[in-house]
């Protein structure tokens, strides 16, 4: 069997829209990733840091 002949190939994977949507998948994914990566490495919480700002906003009204 050849796998360029099935269905799902032709009328899905092998389309303009699917390849465009695994494009915009993968640089969010890598986009995401970087920031996450930036906090863990910083050693603050994504949590405790918006708590913080969340704290100064508060107390400075």
């Amino acid at each position: 069997m050849n796998f360029y002949h099935f269905w799902i190939y032709e009328k899905v994977i092998n389309t303009q829209w699917f390849m465009w949507s695994v494009v915009v998948v993968i640089f969010a994914l890598n986009f995401i990733s970087a920031i996450l990566l930036w906090f863990i490495m910083s050693g603050t919480s994504l949590k405790i840091h918006l708590r913080k700002k969340r704290k100064s906003r508060d107390q400075g009204s």
